[in-house]
């Protein structure tokens, strides 16, 4: 006997599509169930602008094309590690309640996107906003340059009382040396005037006069390019205050629906294919067993057939009447009544 070939899956499927559409229902609707259980992460975004200050002729046409690269060099001041940690002590939330903290330049223009994403609605606002908030004062500090123009200002302002004080001393040295020599060519000399010495001074005053001069003129005119002389600076702005632009939820359901259709896909095709292959067995098991070949008559031969019976078979084995008599009078005696039975015999 031949056993029935075993059923593909795709077979087995089809012989139980109804089967298989509640099991993906169940595993779908399970999945969705979950996914909606689950907390939602809430994402605010800030979007700030690059900006150009002391922009001249030389420089205006080339700002829009170095904002863009500006832009994204500012995106990369958001370190995602230190941002979260940072802000969960900023902002007094519970650890781990800000899942992400990210900034990226938005193509072919000068504004820098901030997302950051929490389990509630106002930590991932709050936590924009004081992304934004840091990330300008970082930008905009003019602390620097401040303290250079400082700098500056005190190292004039020192030179300018050193030259004054040199100028002071200066005119002291070449008026004493000119009273020497006056009282000297008039005839009436000092015990103390001494010419060479009082020349000596007056030339080391006035070469040191000279050279506070020199650095005096230096630092105010250091000072005055810092004070003026700006050049092009680039600044942030604010341009798109923190608001919360969505949640996960819909992704979620997305996600685990579509994990929930799959699972449930791959259950039914091995329970379909479990239920072909066992009635498979069973109709097997069913179909009745054909006899041994030992046991089956063997054909009769058609030369047998026609010759005609020998003698010694026709001895040995009754003939076909006698059998019949024999059968007929045995079948007869066993109905007739006792005493009719015994005279017959």
């Amino acid at each position: 006997m031949t056993l029935p070939a075993k059923p593909t899956p795709l077979t087995a499927l089809r012989r139980h599509v109804l089967l298989a559409i509640v099991i993906i229902l169940l595993c779908t609707s399970a999945a969705v169930a979950y996914a909606a259980s689950r907390p939602r992460t809430y994402t605010a975004e800030a979007r700030l602008a690059v900006a150009g200050t002391g922009l001249n002729g030389d420089n205006i046409g080339s700002f829009p094309l170095a904002s863009q690269e500006i832009a994204a060099d500012y995106a990369r001041y958001v370190n995602n590690a230190e941002e979260q940690s940072q802000l969960e002590e900023q902002l007094g939330v519970d650890e781990g309640s800000i899942s992400e903290v990210k900034a990226s330049p938005i193509p072919e223009s000068n504004v820098v996107r901030i997302e950051a994403s929490a389990l509630s609605r106002g930590a991932a606002v709050k936590a924009a906003r004081q992304i934004g908030d840091t990330l300008i004062a970082q930008v905009n500090d003019t602390t620097v340059r401040d303290t250079k123009v400082a700098e500056a200002l005190a190292a004039f302002t020192a030179l300018s009382q050193q030259t004054a004080a040199a100028q002071t001393a200066a005119d002291a040295a070449k008026l004493a040396l000119d009273n020497a020599n006056g009282r000297v060519n008039s005839g009436f000399p000092r015990a103390g005037d001494d010419l060479a010495a009082l020349q000596a001074n007056a030339a080391a005053t006035s070469s040191a006069l000279a050279i506070l001069l020199v650095q005096r003129d230096a630092a105010g005119q250091k000072y005055e390019d810092l004070v003026t002389d700006t050049g092009m600076t680039a600044t942030l702005k604010v341009v798109r205050e923190a608001a919360v632009t969505g949640d996960d939820r819909m992704a979620g359901l997305q996600r685990f629906g579509l994990v929930g259709i799959a699972a449930g896909g791959l259950l039914a095709l091995g329970l379909a294919t479990l239920l072909e292959r066992r009635r498979a067995r069973r109709r097997v098991a069913k179909t009745p067993a054909a006899p041994p070949a030992a046991a089956r008559p063997a054909p009769a031969d058609s030369e047998d057939d026609d010759a005609p019976p020998s003698e010694d078979d026709s001895k040995d084995s009754p003939s076909k009447d006698g059998d019949a008599t024999n059968g007929t009078r045995v079948e007869d005696r066993s109905l007739l009544p006792s005493g009719a039975r015994d005279r017959a015999r």
